[in-house]
């Protein structure tokens, strides 16, 4: 392994070029490492897919046809739930990452010289959550931490770098790939699953003959990474509309943590794509926008320069037999408020763990038809709102260009009606209150995570007064978490919860916490934690790997709970080494 940068980004982050590997093959050109899941991609999506199965034990191989992390801008916008997501699939990398990033302070927007919205972020005390709402930090730190995690799991894991899919066939009982390497000869893998994580021009879905269908805006964004010599602003979300410098056009700005600028401009309707591309061009926009906001620098240079245009794209499925989609193969979305890689991490956390339980025949097969109705659902409500997002940030015509620009004038008038036009919104999980894995309440609760929501946030203490982060804890597929008041109240329960499911090994886990002290396995909680959960006086809630509450009571009983666990996992009695003659 060599290190090195095809950018000069002049930072201190060093990329490692990975070699081509030449895999065994048998006499027929097959390889004979037998994966039970093949990962075309090895963007974050990709590998967080392939960390979570390979945390659970599946045996993975991850195909990427260049040879390291991407080395151009990308997503920089994390949200939270994706730092959570990462800890869970690779434990203390969602902790290490989240470190290395700068948590956004807020947003603030201008037509023109006037500011017309300016938000706070939300402090973390107010989420109860172990990382800010959003965090600056550039896609190679994820793609290159969760690539060396993979590493470290050799006997279940591999990344093969270099290796270009070109063909794929698949069937009811697998699939199979061809695979060319850089020098031309080629190879073939079986597989039992194949999980399609190839980005936009994803060859999977164009061997399967699939199209996205949606919206496609005709307003091209230059996208620009910058070195500006100076001291850099606060990591504030910036939006200039109609600057003098771009008349009619909008400029989108947000730093990095490693001093990188960020900045995304929107042409106007009917400028000349190619000329804006210049660099020379470029670094005069750059220049005219430091002129404006009054910030001198000696030093301007563009180190990454592209186009792109807003597109709110979709599969109408996820799943095709044995095939799956996921993150940009699946859908596109514009990336106003962080939605392309968020909801690609969002994809990622329902099904890797599903996919997980299938490959170990813990659930049956049609547990992964409900990733594809949970995700597609939940990606084309987004669609909705962010198309109206972008319908705003990247107007079509004339016409709505006068639309916005009146709007944008009676915001900076201090018209309420209007002042909300812009705000910023960031990433925000979708919740799955239609899907047939959460099962609706059969008792009352007047507050508290639905089924189908995210679960609440929040910390426990165990015996030895050290906090964790309630979220980490969720390690299996599924979770029994036990809120009783009563310390010896929780811990029966508990430990009659473990019994009851004890024949699903390790895909169910208990967790329980009691109010204050902890004693043995009985977590503390606090008030407001009960608080949260609607949980004064207990309950139980049934949480999926993905945090996604599948179930809860108020007046829990150990059967309602194992029915619930048989339901979400579609196990039945004739499943081999799972329910046995204890189930019959």
């Amino acid at each position: 392994m060599t290190e090195s940068s095809t950018i000069d980004y002049g930072i201190d982050f060093k990329w490692q070029t990975y070699p081509p590997t030449r895999p065994e093959l048998d006499p027929d050109g097959y390889d004979t490492w037998a994966p039970d899941v093949v990962v075309v991609g090895a963007g974050p999506v990709g590998l967080t897919i392939a960390a979570g199965l390979t945390r659970l034990g599946v045996r993975t191989l991850v195909l990427e046809s260049d040879n390291a992390v991407c080395r151009s801008s990308r997503a920089s916008g994390i949200s939270q739930h994706t730092f959570e997501v990462i800890n869970r699939v690779a434990p203390g990398a969602g902790d290490k990452l989240a470190s290395q990033g700068i948590p956004t302070l807020g947003s603030e927007t201008y037509f023109g010289h006037r500011l017309v919205l300016r938000q706070e972020s939300a402090p973390i005390g107010e989420t109860q959550g172990k990382y800010p709402p959003n965090t600056y930090l550039s896609q190679w730190n994820i793609e290159q931490a969760l690539a060396d995690v993979l590493a470290n799991r050799r006997d279940v894991a591999e990344i093969r770098w270099q290796a270009r899919v070109t063909h794929l066939e698949h069937g009811p009982d697998g699939a199979e790939v061809t695979v060319v390497s850089p020098d031309g000869s080629s190879y073939r893998i079986r597989a039992p699953w194949i999980v399609a994580t190839d980005g936009s021009r994803s060859i999977v879905r164009n061997e399967l003959g699939l199209r996205m269908t949606g919206q496609a805006y005709e307003v091209f964004f230059v996208v620009v990474d910058a070195q500006v010599a100076g001291t850099p602003p606060p990591p504030i979300r910036r939006v200039w509309f109609d600057p003098n410098y771009l008349p009619g056009g909008l400029l989108l700005r947000h730093m990095s943590p490693d001093g990188i600028w960020r900045l995304d401009f929107q042409l106007p309707i009917g400028a000349d794509v190619d000329a804006a591309l210049r660099p020379e061009r470029v670094e005069q926009l750059i220049r005219d926008h430091l002129a404006d906001i009054g910030f001198e620098t000696d030093l301007v240079r563009p180190v990454w320069i592209s186009a792109y245009t807003a597109r709110a794209l979709s599969l109408d499925n996820y799943r095709h037999g044995r095939v799956l989609f996921a993150g940009d193969a699946a859908h596109l979305v514009p990336i106003f408020g962080g939605f392309g890689l968020n909801s690609g991490i969002d994809d990622a956390d329902n099904l890797q763990w599903k996919l997980a339980l299938v490959v170990r025949g813990g659930a049956e097969d049609a547990l992964l038809d409900s990733y594809d109705t949970e995700r597609a659902a939940a990606v084309h409500s987004s669609l909705t709102f962010v198309t109206r997002a972008a319908e705003f940030m990247t107007p079509t015509s004339v016409e709505s260009e006068r639309l916005r620009e009146a709007a944008l004038s009676l915001a900076a008038q201090g018209n309420q009606l209007t002042a909300d036009l812009s705000r910023h919104r960031p990433f925000r999980p979708i919740p799955y209150p239609e899907s047939s894995r959460c099962l609706p309440d059969a008792d009352e609760f007047d507050s508290g995570p639905g089924p189908g929501e995210q679960s609440a946030r929040g910390w426990v203490e165990d015996d030895t007064g050290q906090s964790h982060y309630l979220l980490d804890l969720l390690g299996a597929p599924l979770t029994a978490l036990v809120l009783m008041p009563d310390i010896t109240a929780a811990g029966d329960l508990a430990a009659a919860l473990r019994a009851a499911l004890a024949l699903h090994g390790e895909n169910v886990s208990v967790v329980s916490v009691a109010a204050r002290p902890s004693k043995g396995s009985v977590y503390s909680g606090s008030p407001q934690l009960f608080a949260r959960f609607g949980a004064p006086h207990g309950a139980v809630y049934l949480l999926r790997a993905d945090t996604v509450v599948a179930a809860r009571w108020s007046r829990p009983a150990v059967t309602d709970v194992a029915r619930a666990v048989a339901t979400v996992l579609g196990v039945h009695a004739s499943m081999p080494g799972l329910l046995g003659e204890a189930a019959r």
